[in-house]
C-alpha cells in the first residue's frame, strides 16, 4: 500500500484516482514545490520485468519531450527502491470515457471542441516524430473548466523507431479504437492516431463505438473489413460535413484519411463556423475500390500435374520472352543507371501552385506537411528536404514544410483577474497583450480586469492582441476647504467636487450664525470620490440675561455686569434726592434683556460732582 508514502524524500503519495492494466495513478504532493501532483506507479508484477521497466521508461521520455497546453505535463521519472514511478501534471477532472458513461452522447458542438483540441495535441506529438498509438476516451482528460487533456504515452513510439519491445506484427492498443493497420501488426504513422481520434469522435457523437464485437480480434476484424455505419442512420442530430470529417477521419486506407491530425482539425473548425469541409462523401469507383482492397485472395484451385514436355516448352518460351525483354528495355534506357536531377530550391515559394509544380516537372515527388506559421507565410514553403543543389533521383520524394498561418484559437477569459495574471494567461494561449487602459471604478479594486476586447471564448487568430482595460479603484478627489463659508456656500462646494454632505452638528460660537466652524476631514485631503464631509455649524455667541442693576451701588453694578460677561458704560447724572448719590438711576438694556457675552450695559450713576442733568426721579 503506497498510501502515505513518500517516494524519493520528496513525492507523498496521499490516495489512488485511477487504475490501469499496467499502473496505478496517484494524488500526490511535491514537498519540493509545494504543488499537488498525480504520480504513476508500475504494478509490482511488472517492476522486475525489463520489458515492462523500459516502456514505463519511454512513456515518460515520450511526454516529457511534449509541452503543449492539451497534453498532460511529465514533470519526472524515477525510481524509489523496486517502484517505478513518473510524477505528472495533476488534472482535476474526468476521463472522457466516465463522461460518455455518465452522460452518453455529447452535443455535437462540444464533441467537435473537444476533437479539435486533442487534434491539435496529436499534431504536436506528430511534428515531433511521436504517434500515441493508444487515443482512447479513457486517455483523454477534461478539467472542470473544460479543457482537454492527452495523457498516456504509455505506447507511443518515435516515428520510423524500431519496434524493440515488441515483437513484429503485435497489436498494442485498445480494440475498438486500434486503425486497421494496426489491427493487422503493421507499421503505423501520425494517420493511425487520426482513425483513432475518428473513433472517438463518432462514439461521441453517437453514444457507441462504431465496431463492437465479443472478442478483441473479432472487433480488430471489423475494422479491417467492414464499413462504418452512419453516425446519421444511428440517430446523431450533425450536419452532414461533421459526418463527413468521421468518414474520413475512419477511412480504412490511410491515403483517403486527412493526411494530419492539423487537417482534421482545420475540417473541425469550419464545421463549427459552417463552413464548407474539405471531407467529401467517396464516390461509387471509391466505394468499389476500397472494397476490393479488402478482398481476400483468391482460392487457389487443384489442378492436374502437367507432363513434361509441357515445362520444357514452358522454360524455352520464358527464356525467349526475357530476353526480348531485356534488348527492348536496353534499347529505351531502362537498364542504364537512374536518371538524377539537382535539386532546386523550393523554399519561400507558394506550395500549390509554385513549388509543387516545379518539383513534379522535374519528374520529384513533392510531400508536404503543415505547420503554423505567421500570416505572411501562409501557402508558402518554409523547408525542404534534401536541400537545394542535392543531386536526388528521378521519382524520389521531397519532403517540403509549408506554413498554414498561425491559426485560430478561443480567447481566454481574464475580466475578474490581476493584470500579472491576465498577461500570463493571454500569452499561453497563443495571443498578446495589446492596448491597456486604466480607468476609475466604484465596485473593482484598483489593478483588476474590468472588461477586455475580443471578449472571451471567440475563436480569433493566433498572435492577434487582446486589449484590456484595469481598474484604478475609485476616483480620488480633494476635500474642499469650507471653514468660515456660509452653511448653503459650504454644501455646494462639497457636492461640486463629487462628495456627499455627512453629519451637520450645530455649536454655539464667536462665529456668525449659520458659519462653518470645522468640518472632516480637513481641506486638501484626498478621498474616494463620493466618500462623506461632516461639518459643523455655528449657532453664534452664547445669549446672556442683563441683570437688574437700579438701585445698587456704582462699584456692586460694575460687578455684577462682569459676573455675566458683560461690560459697563458709565454715565453720571446730578442726583435728584439725596438717596441718588452713587446709586445706579437708570441702564440700557434693561434688566432681562438677552444679549450676547461680552455686549456692553449702559448704566447712569447720581454723582453731585459731576455736573450735568439733572438724575430721572425714581
Amino acid at each position: 500500500m503506497l498510501k502515505d508514502k513518500v517516494l524519493a524524500d520528496r513525492y507523498e503519495v496521499i490516495e489512488p484516482i485511477a487504475r490501469g492494466g499496467m499502473a496505478e495513478v496517484f494524488r500526490a504532493r511535491d514537498n519540493l514545490l509545494n504543488r499537488t501532483v498525480a504520480v504513476k506507479v508500475l504494478h509490482p508484477e511488472f517492476a522486475s520485468d525489463p520489458a515492462f521497466v523500459e516502456r514505463f521508461k519511454r512513456e515518460a521520455q515520450a511526454a516529457a519531450n511534449l509541452s503543449h497546453p492539451n497534453i498532460v505535463a511529465v514533470y519526472d521519472w524515477g525510481q524509489d527502491g523496486t517502484t517505478y514511478y513518473i510524477v505528472m501534471e495533476y488534472i482535476d477532472g474526468r476521463s472522457l470515457r466516465d463522461i460518455l458513461r455518465a452522460d452518453g452522447r455529447i452535443a455535437p458542438r462540444r464533441a467537435v471542441e473537444i476533437s479539435a483540441e486533442i487534434a491539435s495535441a496529436l499534431q504536436f506529438a506528430h511534428r515531433r516524430r511521436v504517434v500515441h498509438r493508444d487515443v482512447k476516451p479513457g486517455n483523454i482528460l477534461i478539467t472542470r473548466s473544460g479543457e482537454v487533456k492527452v495523457t498516456d504515452f504509455g505506447i507511443a513510439r518515435a516515428i520510423g523507431a524500431s519496434e524493440g519491445l515488441t515483437q513484429t506484427g503485435a497489436v498494442i492498443g485498445t480494440a475498438a479504437y486500434l486503425s486497421p493497420e494496426q489491427a493487422q501488426g503493421l507499421a503505423v504513422d501520425a494517420k493511425s492516431d487520426v482513425y483513432s481520434l475518428g473513433v472517438v469522435l463518432f462514439e461521441m457523437l453517437t453514444g457507441r463505438v462504431p465496431f463492437a464485437g465479443d472478442t478483441p480480434i473479432s472487433i480488430a476484424l471489423k475494422h479491417v473489413n467492414e464499413d462504418p455505419v452512419s453516425p446519421r442512420e444511428l440517430g446523431a442530430e450533425i450536419p452532414q460535413s461533421l459526418e463527413l470529417v468521421v468518414l474520413k477521419a475512419l477511412a480504412k486506407n490511410p491515403a483517403r484519411r486527412y493526411a494530419s491530425a492539423e487537417e482534421m482539425r482545420q475540417d473541425l473548425v469550419r464545421v463549427e463556423r459552417g463552413e464548407k469541409v474539405i471531407a467529401t462523401p467517396l464516390t461509387p469507383e471509391q466505394v468499389d475500390a476500397e472494397a476490393a482492397e479488402r478482398q481476400p485472395d483468391e482460392p487457389v484451385v487443384e489442378r492436374k500435374p502437367r507432363s513434361w514436355p509441357f515445362w520444357i516448352v514452358l522454360v524455352l518460351l520464358l527464356a525467349l520472352l526475357g530476353v526480348g525483354l531485356y534488348l527492348l528495355g536496353k534499347s529505351l534506357g531502362v537498364f542504364s543507371p537512374p536518371a538524377e536531377v539537382a535539386l532546386p530550391s523550393v523554399v519561400g515559394q507558394t506550395y500549390d501552385p509554385g513549388a509543387k509544380q516545379t518539383l513534379e516537372k522535374l519528374g520529384l515527388i513533392p510531400e508536404p506537411t503543415y505547420q503554423q506559421s505567421s500570416s505572411a507565410d501562409a501557402g508558402k514553403v518554409l523547408s525542404q528536404s534534401p536541400a537545394e543543389g542535392v543531386n536526388v533521383r528521378v521519382n524520389s520524394k521531397v519532403q517540403v514544410v509549408v506554413g498554414q498561418g498561425p491559426g485560430t484559437a478561443r480567447t481566454p477569459k481574464v475580466i475578474g483577474i490581476s493584470k500579472d495574471e491576465a498577461s500570463k494567461i493571454i500569452t499561453s494561449a497563443g495571443f498578446v497583450v495589446g492596448n491597456v487602459k486604466e480607468e476609475h471604478s466604484d465596485s473593482i479594486e484598483a489593478g483588476i480586469i474590468i472588461d477586455q476586447d475580443p471578449v472571451a471564448d471567440k475563436d480569433v487568430v493566433k498572435g492577434s492582441p487582446i486589449n484590456l482595460i484595469v481598474s484604478k479603484g475609485k476616483e480620488k478627489v480633494k476635500v474642499p476647504e469650507v471653514g468660515g463659508k456660509d452653511q448653503n456656500d459650504a454644501i455646494r462646494a462639497i457636492q461640486s467636487a463629487g462628495l456627499q454632505v455627512g453629519n451637520i452638528t450645530q455649536q454655539q460660537n464667536n462665529a456668525p450664525p449659520n458659519t462653518i466652524i470645522s468640518q472632516n476631514p480637513k481641506g486638501g485631503t484626498e478621498v474616494d470620490k463620493g466618500s462623506s464631509v461632516s461639518i459643523v455649524v455655528s449657532t453664534g455667541p452664547k445669549q446672556v440675561v442683563v441683570p437688574g442693576l437700579v438701585n445698587m451701588a456704582r462699584s456692586a453694578a460694575i460687578s455684577a455686569l462682569a459676573k455675566e460677561s458683560l461690560k459697563a458704560n458709565v454715565v453720571t447724572c446730578t442726583p435728584a434726592s439725596s438717596g441718588q448719590e452713587g446709586k445706579v438711576v437708570a441702564q440700557d438694556p434693561p434688566s432681562g434683556t438677552e444679549v450676547e457675552k461680552g455686549s456692553t450695559v449702559k448704566i447712569t450713576v447720581g454723582d453731585t460732582t459731576a455736573g450735568g442733568a439733572v438724575c430721572p426721579s425714581g
